[in-house]
């Protein structure tokens, strides 16, 4: 397996995680590419995840997963989309089951270029949901570990016997400007294009074909994701010092993003969601 860091979220007992994105919008401060597998499950809506720069469309059913060593990352999201987020280290294993059939491999060195997303069927799905509310209302680690043990079974078991879900590789001159971007949402324009390899007006006319959004609306929605994550976590004071934290120019900048992405006020937003 490829010798990479714990994700911190696991080092702890029972070493595995799992929420769900509406409950927990985690900004990533760069694409993820750690020890544990990530598996994800959409439950509604669509949205695009890119894993070592294939774009995959997630839709409800969907199953997908990014093996250790892969370089992962939401790329945009529908209002109405959200998923389950399972973060699964080796350690959860039985050492007798490791590398058997039954259950997934955890890193790409075990699955040469990975696994490929597959949709499957709507009672599938429900079982998978059902198990996972268990683990998060679980108390004891020792619950939690067998729920996430019992989930993932589960989730290979039903991946198995789906088809696979269409899926196509990013113009690497794009895959870069979003890997960057994820990195830095406010990095200047010339220097993005630099770095990508492309002049400014060609990034941006490729970017706006191949991801659907232009590079700023591009840039807005990963500020609104760092907004969310200085939210949950506390670290800020205040919306005015969060949106000041995350690039925008003033709250009355932030505040009119905001409204126009999700449709109300965010201090309506973020009381009606929690932190």
């Amino acid at each position: 397996m490829i010798e990479l860091a714990p994700h911190p979220l696991v080092i702890d007992a029972p070493g595995g995680t799992c929420w769900k994105r509406s409950a927990r919008r985690r900004h990533a401060a760069e694409p993820g590419r750690h020890a544990e597998l990530v598996v994800l499950h959409a439950l509604t809506g669509s949205a695009e995840y890119v894993v070592d720069g294939t774009l995959v469309e997630l839709r409800a059913g969907t199953l997908l997963w990014a093996l250790s060593g892969q370089a992962h990352f939401l790329l945009s999201d529908q209002p109405d989309f959200d998923m389950w987020v399972f973060l699964i280290s080796a350690r959860i294993l039985p050492d007798d089951l490791r590398g058997s059939p039954e259950i997934p491999p955890l890193a790409i060195s075990d699955a040469g270029d990975g696994l490929p997303p597959r949709v499957i069927t709507r009672s599938a799905a429900t079982e998978l949901d059902v198990i996972a509310q268990g683990v998060t209302q679980a108390g004891e680690a020792s619950v939690r570990l067998a729920g996430l043990r019992w989930w993932l079974a589960r989730a290979w078991v039903h991946w198995q016997s789906a088809a696979n879900l269409a899926s196509r590789r990013l113009h690497p001159a794009v895959d870069r400007a979003a890997v960057l971007l994820q990195a830095d949402p406010n990095m200047p324009l010339h220097r993005l294009a630099r770095e990508a390899g492309l002049s400014e007006s060609r990034l941006a006319q490729v970017f706006k074909k191949e991801v659907g959004r232009t590079l700023q609306e591009f840039r807005t929605g990963l500020k609104l994701d760092h907004v969310d994550h200085l939210v949950e976590r506390g670290k800020v004071r205040d919306l005015t010092s969060a949106a000041l934290a995350a690039g925008f120019g003033s709250y009355s900048q932030f505040f009119r993003v905001f409204m126009k992405a999700r449709g109300q006020s965010p201090r309506s937003y973020f009381k009606s969601t929690g932190p």
